[in-house]
C-alpha cells in the first residue's frame, strides 16, 4: 500500500471502530428510537394543522417545515446530545489508535465521525418525516401557497403554509437544502463542543453548554430583553429568519457562515488539547 493511501486506510478503519462503539451502545439505541416517536408525533401535529386548515400541501413543501423549524427541535436535539456524550468512547482502544494513527489523525477520525453522525440522524429525521407524512400530502411540486393564490387572489389575506420570503425566491428542493445545511452545522458545533469536553474528561459539561444553547431564549424570556442574542435563535432557518425584517436570506446565509468559524475554532482547541493531553482510557467496551 502507498503511502498516499495508507492514510485514508486508517482512517476508514478508525471510523468503522468508532461507529462499531457508538452503534452498540444501549444509549444510542434508545435515544434513536425516542428522536422517532418525537418525529412522528410532530407529523401528525403538523398533518392534523394543515387538514384543519383545509390545505392540500406536497411532499417537497411539507419535509421542509419540518427542517425549517428543525423537527421538533429541543427534544430532537437533546436526544442526539446524548448519544454523542460517549464520544470518544472511553475504552483502551482509543490509545490503540493513536499509536497506529498519530495523534492528529485520531482527533481528525473522531471529527469526522461526528460529522458523519450528524448527517446520519439528519437523514434519519429526513426519511421518517417522509415516511410518517404519506398520509398528509398530495402529489406534486412547488409551493402549494402559490397554487392557492393563483386560484383565489384573496388568499393574500389567509395564513400562508410556508413564509412569503421563501416562497417568492427559492424552490422546495434549494430551500430545503439551505434549511437542512442550518441544521448539519448547528449540530455539529453541538457534537464538537461535547467532544471537546470529552477529551477534557467532563462530556456531561459539553451536554450542560449544548442544552443552554438551545433553551436560553426559554429559560432567560428573551422577549423582555430586547436586543440579547442567543446561540438558539441562529439554530434552525426558521428562527435566523425571525430575528430580522429584511433580508432574511442573507441572514441565513451569515449565519452558516459564522457556525463554520465557530466549528473551526473547536477543531484549533480541540488540536491543542489532544497534542497535550495524557490519552488513557481504562472504561470497558
Amino acid at each position: 500500500m502507498s503511502e498516499n493511501q495508507r492514510p485514508m486506510h486508517w482512517m476508514c478503519a478508525a471510523l468503522y471502530g468508532h461507529f462499531g462503539l457508538w452503534a452498540h451502545s444501549l444509549r444510542t439505541v434508545l435515544m434513536l428510537l425516542f428522536a422517532l416517536m418525537m418525529n412522528y408525533m410532530l407529523v401528525r401535529s403538523e398533518g392534523a394543522r394543515v387538514m384543519n386548515a383545509g390545505y392540500q400541501v406536497h411532499m417537497g413543501e411539507m419535509l421542509f417545515s419540518y427542517l425549517h423549524q428543525g423537527f421538533n427541535m429541543i427534544m430532537a436535539s437533546l436526544a442526539f446530545f446524548v448519544m454523542m456524550s460517549e464520544i470518544p468512547k472511553q475504552v483502551p482502544y482509543q490509545k490503540y489508535s493513536t499509536l497506529r494513527m498519530t495523534r492528529r489523525r485520531w482527533l481528525a477520525s473522531l471529527m469526522l465521525f461526528c460529522m458523519m453522525i450528524v448527517l446520519l440522524y439528519l437523514a434519519l429525521m429526513i426519511v421518517s418525516s417522509v415516511l410518517f407524512s404519506l398520509p398528509h400530502v398530495t402529489p406534486g411540486g412547488g409551493w402549494s401557497d402559490l397554487e392557492r393564490l393563483a386560484a383565489d387572489p384573496n388568499f393574500i389575506y389567509e395564513p400562508p403554509y410556508i413564509p412569503a420570503y421563501v416562497t417568492s425566491s427559492l424552490s422546495p428542493l434549494a430551500a430545503g437544502v439551505i434549511a437542512g445545511a442550518v441544521l448539519f452545522l448547528f449540530w455539529t458545533a453541538m457534537a464538537f463542543i461535547i467532544l471537546l469536553s470529552s477529551l477534557y474528561r467532563a462530556p456531561n459539561v459539553g451536554i450542560v453548554i449544548c442544552v443552554a444553547f438551545i433553551t436560553g431564549s426559554i429559560v432567560i424570556l428573551v422577549e423582555s430583553i430586547p436586543g440579547l442574542i442567543l446561540p438558539d435563535q441562529f439554530s434552525t432557518m426558521g428562527r435566523i429568519a425571525a430575528r430580522f425584517e429584511e433580508h432574511k436570506l442573507t441572514a441565513v446565509m451569515l449565519s452558516m457562515g459564522g457556525w463554520l468559524l465557530l466549528n473551526g475554532l473547536l477543531a484549533a482547541l480541540m488540536d491543542r488539547r489532544v497534542q497535550r493531553m495524557d490519552i488513557e482510557f481504562s472504561g470497558k467496551e
